[in-house]
């Protein structure tokens, strides 16, 4: 899923008003969720010629900062680190597309790594598009179809073909710890 058909399924993240209404969340929580799923339309295009293709493509024409899915917020711009260019943080943590073209994770300076830790966390996906795809997949799958935490009996029934999905989504096997976490599993 490129950057294009991510921003375009975003919507789809909302729950129906009618089923606001009828779960007694509130217009607080409608308002909420058109925030968290809509990108800000930029005046200008944003250049950035050093940036992978995919990366320029996903920011090119928004600030997704008001974007937040599983725990995840993106960025308002991409920025280069040592790592290659981070575009979304989750709880003190850079989601950064590196030169290989994966989806790494790696703890946000100044945060130290403790004893037998080390500042990489680990592979998310096998690529920018395979995230997008996972991340709208677990999203989606969570709002409509198992909302609710893994330590819950019938949540958890529904979650585990979600998360096997998401990994599949994702690249395969070596992307399963991250998304059984971030499910809730």
């Amino acid at each position: 899923m490129n950057g294009k058909e991510f921003l375009s399924y975003l919507s789809l993240l909302r729950l129906p008003e009618e089923v606001v209404l009828q779960k007694g969340l509130g217009t607080h929580f409608a308002k909420q969720q058109i925030i968290d799923t809509t990108p800000i339309k930029r005046e200008r295009p944003l250049m950035l010629q050093d940036a992978p293709i995919e990366i320029q493509a996903l920011y090119r024409s928004y600030d997704l900062s008001s974007i937040q899915m599983l725990w995840t917020r993106f960025l308002p711009e991409p920025r280069q680190v040592p790592e290659g260019w981070h575009f979304a943080s989750m709880a003190e943590t850079r989601i950064v597309r590196v030169p290989a073209g994966r989806i790494e994770a790696y703890l946000e300076p100044p945060i130290r790594a403790r004893h037998g830790d080390s500042q990489f966390l680990g592979v998310l996906a096998e690529s920018l598009d395979t995230y997008l795809h996972a991340m709208l997949c677990g999203a989606m799958l969570g709002t409509h179809f198992a909302p609710g935490y893994g330590s819950q009996p019938g949540v958890r029934k529904k979650l585990e073909p979600v998360v096997q999905l998401c990994i599949l989504l994702a690249g395969g096997k070596a992307y399963e710890h991250h998304w059984a976490g971030t499910l809730g599993l």
